[in-house]
């Protein structure tokens, strides 16, 4: 059976979008624009990337702490404005 992160390409490639490499730990990332018109790297299980990247630091701004997990729950994929 085929990992998520292997349909997930597949699916993306098919309707022409390309994944890249992150430039930090090579993982395959694809960048989604936010509402707020900021690009957003996600990994090939849609995640934000900056969760599982192993080099994070490289693209943190020098005044920016590093971000923390909360205890809030991740938004229910229904609940997004898509």
């Amino acid at each position: 059976m085929a990992k998520l992160s292997e349909i997930v390409k597949e699916k993306l490639e098919a309707i022409g979008i390309k994944p890249a490499s992150c430039k930090g730990c090579g993982e395959s990332i694809i960048f989604l624009r936010t509402a707020n018109g900021k690009l957003m790297p996600l990994g090939m299980d849609l995640s934000p990337h900056w969760k599982t990247c192993t080099n994070p630091e490289r693209f943190r701004k020098k005044d920016q702490p590093a971000q923390t997990q909360t205890d809030e729950p991740e938004p229910d994929m229904e609940d997004l404005p898509i």
